[in-house]
């Protein structure tokens, strides 16, 4: 039998169905039944535990003798050439971030490179990828330089820059190194002029708070805040590769040097043996006091943790009375509650929970 093309354009088509598969209907032709099995699936959809659905997708695309451009425009899967891919690491190792920048260079080099009958149509995205294939790339370029000098090299020229523009500011910056097996780990160290002028006046009770998992690095960043009159400001921040004691003394010193006649008061910290112990080294002077909510968190995490509890039902009960001590209204009442925790059986049954308080309260004393 001949076949004719049609007239008709190219059509293509998706649809997405939720389908709940117990609650299907055998007869369609029953109307009854299925106003039964629609109530009784809305009921189900407004309760808390929603019914197992799945999904499924119905496609429909014209014939292929409906399509009047290149076969090949179809290849539009999410990765790219491996030529391309290379030039992105390359272009990234450059010093060239920007997806859009990159996205133009491309272009250039797939119109140089593949010339005549091998150029391929613009609507191939393995040649021609989008924005979002870019940045993937671009991610993972980084990702490979990220023990490299390449962040170190960038981070040291918007130094330069910043020490340019901003002349009263407070930099201090070590990049990684490794000679010879022996290693200097990074240090970056920041205070503006405007902070250094709050610290001044404002000094006399400092936080030292870290976070973490905020930026691409796996490195902590550590804020130095205050309570000023009214809110809470942050007066300089530092991050460094290892965190131990060290590392985050070496970095106060540096504030302390800034600041010669800086020596707070009193520090407050999160339940970190480390930061402590630097806070007590660099200012020997100030009293160190733990942080009320990170001391909550500190205990809730250390009681979760598998086998510090001898008896693991005594969670709720360690912490509570733990609570007690430490909302004590007078240091006599606090001396006289740590008395009675002692012969308390919970704290009797889990000897190691009763250490780690002592430890905890000694550290912020």
């Amino acid at each position: 039998m001949d076949t004719k093309k049609s007239d008709c354009p190219a059509t293509f088509s998706i649809k997405c169905v939720k389908v709940y598969p117990g609650y299907c209907v055998q007869s369609v032709d029953d109307r009854e039944i299925k106003k039964k099995v629609v109530r009784s699936l809305k009921q189900a959809l407004e309760a808390a535990n929603k019914p197992e659905s799945v999904l499924r997708f119905y496609v429909r695309a014209s014939p292929p003798d409906h399509h009047t451009h290149s076969t090949e425009s179809i290849k539009a899967s999410g990765d790219i050439r491996p030529l391309l891919a290379a030039e992105i690491a390359k272009v990234v190792e450059d010093g060239t971030t920007s997806v859009r920048i990159i996205k133009l260079h491309l272009e250039r080099f797939v119109n140089i490179t593949f010339t005549g009958p091998h150029k391929p149509d613009n609507m191939n995205t393995t040649f021609y990828p989008t924005h979002l294939t870019i940045y993937s790339h671009v991610y993972r370029a980084l990702k490979k330089l990220k023990k490299s000098v390449f962040d170190q090299e960038a981070l040291q020229m918007q130094i330069n820059e910043w020490q340019k523009e901003y002349r009263g500011d407070n930099i201090f910056f070590r990049p990684f190194s490794d000679v010879d097996g022996e290693i200097q780990p990074l240090l970056f160290c920041y205070e503006s002029a405007w902070q250094k002028d709050m610290l001044k006046k404002y000094g006399d009770v400092c936080l030292l708070d870290a976070t973490y998992k905020t930026t691409k690095y796996d490195i902590p960043l550590f804020f130095v805040t205050l309570n000023a009159n009214r809110c809470c400001l942050v007066v300089g921040f530092f991050f460094i590769q290892v965190e131990d004691t060290r590392s985050i003394a070496e970095a106060l010193l540096v504030f302390k040097r800034w600041n010669t006649d800086f020596n707070a008061t009193y520090w407050v910290t999160d339940f970190s043996e480390s930061e402590i112990a630097a806070m007590k080294e660099i200012f020997p002077f100030s009293k160190v006091y733990l942080c009320s909510l990170h001391r909550e968190q500190a205990w809730g995490r250390w009681v979760k943790k598998g086998g510090n509890l001898t008896v693991g039902t005594d969670k709720e009960s360690v912490l509570e009375l733990r609570h007690y001590v430490a909302a004590s209204p007078s240091e006599e009442q606090f001396k006289l509650h740590v008395e009675m925790l002692e012969t308390h059986e919970v704290f009797r049954r889990n000897p190691k929970a009763l250490i780690y308080f002592k430890k905890s309260m000694a550290l912020s004393c």
